[in-house]
């Protein structure tokens, strides 16, 4: 079972990722003007996936650093969606799996706008209301499917590890004169 989620949650990263990059390389002259000028460096809708390429997911800020786990604060990490046109105004599920395919963290409920896109937030930091820790570095799954359904899209998430603190090892300065 683990090892068909597995290539199921590949398969899908890949169809993912070649269709953002098929999305990527249209050229501008095709767009809307008006989608011309509202994109930019800050906007966080992903590109309208081309005709018959299906759902993709995209994560903002890849890898991403994992959360200090002395914080106390919540620090999310954004993932957008778009192609899911055939689930407008619907609600589907996701789920966060690690790389054996044990889930993390489900959401049961993901809207799904008029114009086929999502928005995930996940949760790198400790969640004191689900006793869960913050995620360790490494590499998980997010996968979003109708409910009690296969997945339909999916994408990976990397976490890097805390930069290790250089430690001031300069001698003290010296008052006396």
């Amino acid at each position: 079972m683990r090892r068909l989620l597995l290539t199921i949650l590949f398969a899908t990263s890949i169809l993912a990722i070649s269709s953002v990059a098929h999305a990527q390389e249209g050229p501008a002259s095709q767009e809307p003007e008006e989608t011309q000028n509202t994109q930019g460096e800050d906007n966080l809708i992903p590109p309208a996936a081309p005709e018959n390429s299906g759902p993709s997911l995209i994560a903002k800020q890849q890898p991403t650093v994992a959360c200090d786990p002395a914080a106390t604060r919540l620090r999310f990490l954004e993932v957008r969606g778009s192609g899911f046109d055939s689930w407008a105004l619907q609600r589907l599920t996701s789920r966060l799996v690690d790389a054996g395919g044990t889930p993390l963290m489900s959401w049961g409920s993901v809207w799904v706008s008029a114009r086929g896109q999502l928005t995930l937030e996940v949760n790198l930091c400790a969640d004191p209301f689900s006793g869960r820790g913050p995620l360790p570095s490494g590499t998980y799954g997010l996968l979003v499917s109708p409910r009690d359904g296969a997945p339909i899209a999916s994408t990976t998430l990397e976490i890097a590890s805390l930069p290790v603190e250089v430690e001031d090892t300069a001698a003290p300065a010296d008052d006396t004169p």
